[in-house]
């Protein structure tokens, strides 16, 4: 991901407790964070701080328009409303939030959402679109049952979690998988 992602404190806080931050850091890249959901990280004790202190790979901005965080304040907390601000405000490619009214409000404000589950189904499907693509140029002959086993695998967790960017990936992904087919097809035709 190499857009600027700005991320709210309950993402970094759910990797932090369960040890896997270093995932966090490796599927996101660097990120943004707004001074509220800084002093949430770092203030309150509610992550591993010793490993987020030694990272530079979190950076915190001020949001340049209290007066919008304000507006938001009564249906969210300070830091979801910093997080959707600072988000308008960078033109931000990624927003990560795990709360349903912030992440709506988000939404409606036309910003790119996604949680940490979201997260964790989209780094599945880039290592499987990976995997599949090693055995596509490996020659390997079974390879279009694989990719229709994969793709049938992604749209029963993209259902299940309701990840609605990644719909249209796996429906294009079964567009790629019937394509697939047809080209193995004429080649061993040929």
């Amino acid at each position: 991901m190499k857009d600027i992602i700005v991320s709210n404190a309950t993402p970094i806080i759910a990797f932090s407790r369960i040890s896997k931050i270093d995932l966090f850091r490796h599927i996101t890249g660097e990120i943004t964070i707004p001074q509220e959901v800084s002093k949430e990280l770092y203030e309150h004790g509610r992550t591993d701080v010793p490993a987020l202190n030694r990272s530079n790979w979190i950076k915190t901005r001020k949001v340049k328009s209290h007066a919008d965080v304000e507006l938001l304040l009564p249906s969210l907390d300070k830091g979801e409303a910093e997080v959707i601000v600072l988000s308008k405000e960078l033109g931000a490619g990624l927003v990560i939030i795990d709360e349903l009214t912030a992440r709506k409000v988000a939404i409606m404000m036309g910003l790119p959402v996604i949680g940490a589950v979201g997260l964790l189904i989209h780094d599945f499907i880039q290592c499987h679109c990976f995997f599949l693509l090693i055995m596509f140029c490996s020659g390997r002959q079974n390879w279009p049952q694989g990719l229709a086993i994969a793709v049938k695998r992604l749209v029963g967790i993209v259902s299940r979690y309701q990840v609605s960017g990644l719909t249209i990936f796996v429906r294009n992904m079964f567009l790629i998988c019937g394509l697939l087919w047809r080209f193995q097809a004429i080649c061993h035709s040929a």
